[in-house]
């Protein structure tokens, strides 16, 4: 048995004192009732049992700490401490226990329970539980729900009955634990209807109105109904405006909820009111279906469908005009946006919570992706008239850049004809030869390996582009890729670029940095300043006009464009933009941008007719910025010069 923190305390407490100790005097310094101090030494004594050390109780005095042999003590305590973390609860472990327990006793109807029975569950003291209890209040608040005092005899979990609902059923996704709690406690309170009875009816109902629901969203509706039948034995309800569900079953989908119901009152008697079948049909509504392709639905002749999908195609031609990429002849893209939108529009129109966990790392390795999810919603809101959320932007965005991979590929697929040069000796050119075999395999014809001498621009006309160790003087520059002996990842990608036919600029990222936009030492103290401060001095020195400017709030409203570690990235491309450019920022303090606090500001303004470069260059510098000792170093640069050597240096 390993002893915890508090019982190591208790231990440092005694052997400190070397005298006698109220029990009164040892449940003050460490927080907590004498019951679990009475627990906790009887836990001690058990574990040091025949070691000579015992925790000795005087009626009316106290504790005291008897020791036979101090050395062993010594030695016995420091090897429990260095055991404890094995057995011990993460900060996030914690965290996540407290909400299991609120939740739980949400589900059984438990008033409340007492913060002193919390810390003794948690082996910690009311001090650290206090704590705790901070950071879940924060994690509660994103679900609109609350920790509420009980006349100060406890605490439970408070909010909107839909809510409560609608995270309950997200515990079930996420935690096996509390799944296996809900089950329990499913079985023992309803005995009339089993999970497989339910299951049974949603299939044959979903069946029945052609409804094709991915596994996930079948696995979602079926806890969800289970969810209505437990509350309703509690007589929890959800309170809707009357035009609210008026409106809501008005859907097709709430005459998919309806025979749901009725069906359940039918066979096992159990009735669920009005709400509970507007909290079903929502669920239908913002849930993902199988992907139907374009001829599937032409067939079928869904209306809506066929509204997203110009929708969709919409969005494609977008990205085309404004990013310079042409996802037009990828039809798995287009069925897969036709579905995700359908739940999406749905979700942002009954304001339906969808968490994406996977978004700061979204935000961070597919900037420019991110950005065409941008573009996409602000489609959707001038076609709809409803914006999405965040997350299902980037949930967008993964269906995006998922696509630019696919045709990567498939433009990898095409072979190129080369001739190398190479200056330095045939060793060198033969190992270079197999280096950009190696890499590119059948991608790569080399026609032959020649010196500088033999080089004709009349070779171009029978070959896609020449690889070369040294400068040559030819009238054909964009078609010569220059390399060291070793390949590199930068020439590495410039091949890549060759052989899928993208043009790419020779232009390295450090000269996008300008002395003339670089600023450090202001005393800003907020977001909006610090875009202010900064399109104030592009407007000034010509390089963007004030609708451009407001171009970089709007994107910031949209969404935040703080990466973690004191970096935001404000950025946009706009066809006004004539020459691309960093603009940057160092503060003197960091500022608290959304969530996070931001001490380097980099401002990018993209030209369009870059636009193809810009998504290797900016997922290269979200890739090599975000770290907390690069951005250390570059807050205390003292100069442009300085923080462009350093700049150079990592990306």
């Amino acid at each position: 048995m390993v002893i915890n923190n508090r019982q190591q305390e208790i231990l440092e407490i005694l052997f400190n004192k070397k005298d006698v100790i109220t029990s009164d005097k040892l449940c003050s310094a460490i927080n907590v009732s004498s019951r679990t101090v009475r627990n906790d030494i009887k836990e001690i004594n058990k574990t040091f049992k025949d070691k000579g050390i015992n925790i000795s109780s005087q009626k009316g005095k106290g504790y005291r700490l008897n020791i036979e042999d101090i050395e062993l003590f010594n030695k016995l305590i420091k090897k429990k401490v260095n055991n404890l973390e094995s057995d011990y609860l993460t900060k996030e472990e914690r965290y996540n226990f407290i909400i299991f327990i609120l939740l739980k006793n949400n589900l059984e109807n438990t008033e409340y329970i007492t913060q002193i029975e919390l810390a003794d569950s948690l082996y910690i003291s009311i001090s650290s539980l206090k704590n705790d209890l901070k950071i879940v209040k924060e994690k509660l608040e994103k679900y609109k729900l609350s920790i509420a005092k009980v006349s100060n005899k406890g605490i439970m979990l408070d909010g909107e009955e839909e809510y409560i609902r609608y995270y309950i059923n997200k515990q079930l996704q996420k935690s096996q634990l509390f799944k296996q709690t809900f089950n329990s406690i499913y079985q023992n309170k309803v005995s009339s209807i089993s999970k497989d009875d339910i299951s049974i009816i949603i299939r044959e109902n979903i069946i029945k109105f052609k409804l094709r629901l991915t596994d996930v969203s079948y696995k979602n509706l079926m806890n969800c109904i289970q969810i209505c039948i437990l509350r309703k034995l509690y007589n929890k309800k959800i309170q809707y405006q009357r035009e609210y569900m008026d409106k809501i079953k008005n859907e097709s989908s709430s005459y998919i909820s309806e025979k749901i119901c009725s069906d359940i009152k039918d066979r096992f008697d159990i009735l669920l009111i009005e709400s509970d079948i507007v909290f079903i049909t929502k669920h239908i509504l913002s849930s993902n279906t199988i992907v139907k392709s374009k001829y599937e639905i032409l067939s079928m002749l869904n209306t809506q469908d066929l509204m997203n999908y110009k929708l969709v195609e919409e969005i494609i031609n977008a990205i085309d005009i404004n990013f310079g990429v042409n996802l037009d002849s990828d039809d798995i893209l287009k069925d897969f946006l036709v579905s995700h939108i359908k739940g999406a529009i749905n979700r942002a129109k009954y304001n339906i919570k969808v968490e994406n966990e996977m978004l700061n790392n979204i935000k961070s390795n597919y900037p420019f992706s991110f950005g065409m999810g941008i573009l996409a919603n602000d489609i959707i809101k001038k076609n709809i008239g409803i914006r999405l959320c965040e997350d299902d932007v980037g949930f967008l965005s993964l269906h995006l850049e998922a696509s630019m991979r696919r045709l990567e590929i498939n433009k990898e697929r095409k072979v190129k004809k080369v001739i190398i040069i190479c200056s330095t000796g045939a060793g060198t050119s033969l190992l270079l030869k197999v280096k950009l075999q190696k890499q590119f395999g059948n991608q790569l014809i080399i026609v032959d390996t020649i010196p500088w001498y033999e080089f004709d621009e009349k070779l171009l006309s029978v070959l896609d582009f020449v690889i070369s160790t040294m400068k040559l003087d030819s009238i054909n520059k964009d078609r010569i890729v220059y390399v060291k002996n070793l390949l590199d990842e930068e020439e590495i990608q410039n091949i890549k670029s060759k052989i899928n036919d993208v043009q790419s600029s020779e232009i390295s990222l450090d000269k996008r940095f300008k002395e003339d936009l670089f600023f450090m030492n202001s005393n800003i103290t907020n977001k909006s300043e610090a875009i202010k401060f900064m399109t104030d001095k592009l407007v000034d020195r010509g390089y963007i006009n004030s609708e451009i400017q407001r171009e970089f709030f709007k994107r910031e409203e949209i969404s935040s464009t703080e990466i973690g570690d004191l970096v935001a990235i404000p950025h946009t491309m706009h066809s006004d933009i004539k020459e691309s450019f960093i603009c940057v920022l160092i503060l003197k303090k960091s500022i608290l941008w959304d969530k996070k606090q931001v001490q380097i500001v980099i401002l990018i303004g993209m030209a369009n007719h870059e636009q193809k470069e810009w998504k290797l260059s900016l997922e290269k510098l979200y890739r090599n910025i975000v770290d907390i000792q690069t951005t250390t170093k570059l807050i205390k640069s003292s100069d442009f010069n300085d923080f462009i050597n350093y700049i150079k240096y990592i990306i």
